[in-house]
């Protein structure tokens, strides 16, 4: 991953394939290697399962927040998005339901996409980091019980597969109202902020994953896959 990895439009409009959708092109060779403790969590790789979280997108940010996203299909009632083609997209389900779901992107891809690339050119990240920054985004929970109790495990999978595949930090840009959210993990407040032409108001997070001494001192719940990556730090 040292040199980075170019986005492309052609790639990114290209037909979605039906299995190993999100490991296109080996930009996540550390999947390989990951064996989910959780079987209910993990990366969506079929097109059935693309789908489910593409309604569940459609269900939470169009119909229920009036968020007017162009790629929506309000025929078919799923959000997609070209960048879903080049990203990690985790869920968690309950009897094949999509309860909860976020998608990872290399920083370097999302820089082809309209509302990412604010994210990244508005963070102040280094253009040395690039090609060792992952941005989570579109983080979908259904309004129940059950998809609360799975948060906390899903962003433990989803920071153990951008470590194993090589990101060293991760930003999340999400309204001002969820970034103590992303803090009690172990986040850092960036006090940047920008607008995006949809969400609105943005504030900026970002996440050292190498950074034990700090998820530690905030009692992160990544601490724990931290240390079992890093079993002599």
């Amino acid at each position: 991953m040292g040199e980075g990895i170019a986005f492309t439009e052609q790639l990114a409009s290209s037909p979605v394939v039906e299995t190993k959708f999100c490991l296109r092109d080996d930009r996540w060779p550390g999947e390989r290697r990951i064996t989910y403790k959780y079987p209910a969590i993990g990366v969506a790789d079929t097109r059935k399962c693309i789908e489910a979280i593409g309604r569940l997108r459609y269900e939470l940010f169009v119909q229920r927040d009036g968020k007017k996203y162009e790629c929506a299909d309000h025929q078919a009632g799923i959000f997609l998005e070209p960048i879903d083609a080049v990203s990690l997209n985790f869920q968690a389900t309950d009897h094949q339901r999509c309860l909860a779901t976020v998608r990872m992107t290399w920083a370097q891809d999302a820089l082809g996409d309209k509302h990412l690339s604010k994210a990244v050119t508005n963070s102040g990240l280094p253009e040395a980091d690039l090609s060792i920054t992952v941005l989570n985004s579109r983080l979908a929970l259904r309004p129940e019980m059950r998809a609360k109790l799975y948060l906390t495990e899903m962003f433990r999978t989803v920071y153990r597969s951008g470590h194993m595949n090589g990101a060293r930090y991760c930003l999340v840009a999400a309204r001002p109202s969820l970034s103590e959210l992303y803090i009690r993990f172990g986040f850092r407040d960036t006090h940047r902020h920008y607008v995006d032409e949809v969400g609105g108001e943005m504030a900026i997070t970002k996440l050292d994953l190498h950074d034990g001494e700090h998820l530690r001192r905030t009692r992160s719940p990544l601490l724990d896959v931290f240390e079992e990556l890093h079993p002599i730090s």
